[in-house]
């Protein structure tokens, strides 16, 4: 059995580079305890030190 979670993203540039903020973050309940909201956050910070 295949569970397909959904996904949105959104990112935009803004001239208040200086904080970023993360609205809502959701993992599959078949996916949990394996690190992946950690890693999805890790992400974010990487590209909101990027930006």
């Amino acid at each position: 059995d295949l569970r397909r979670a959904a996904t949105f993203t959104a990112v935009g540039a803004s001239c208040m580079r200086r904080y970023a903020y993360v609205a809502n973050l959701c993992v599959a309940k078949y996916a949990r305890r394996q690190g992946i909201g950690k890693n999805m956050m890790y992400l974010a910070i990487d590209f909101a030190m990027l930006a």
